[in-house]
């Protein structure tokens, strides 16, 4: 009887950890989708803000913009890396974190 109720109670427990690891396993690879998506996000913000500074930059070079305008768009490039690099972070995060749950390299 006793045996029986502390093997009921071991199976109860494992059932209750495999359910914890198995919605951390969930949650940490929705966290790596969303920070791929905002990877992809961020690149193409990053593009456009490259692209329009060096617009700017040539156009305040001919003196057909002011110097608060390629200072706008030079701080918005900057703004934009930054905006990557976090993203970049958040996205390494979420892998190794996968990496550790399944206890495997995922990233080659």
């Amino acid at each position: 009887q006793q045996r029986k109720a502390a093997l009921d109670k071991v199976q109860i427990e494992y059932n209750e950890q495999k359910e914890t690891a198995d919605l951390e396993l969930r949650k940490t690879r929705r966290q790596m989708e969303i920070a791929s998506n905002r990877l992809k996000t961020t690149d193409i913000a990053l593009k456009r803000a490259e692209d329009l500074y060096r617009i700017k930059h040539d156009r305040f070079g001919e003196g057909m913009e002011k110097v608060e305008d390629l200072l706008n768009a030079e701080s918005v490039l900057f703004s934009k890396r930054i905006e990557r690099l976090q993203a970049m972070y958040q996205y390494q995060i979420s892998v190794y974190t996968l990496e550790f749950l399944l206890e495997q390299n995922i990233n080659g």
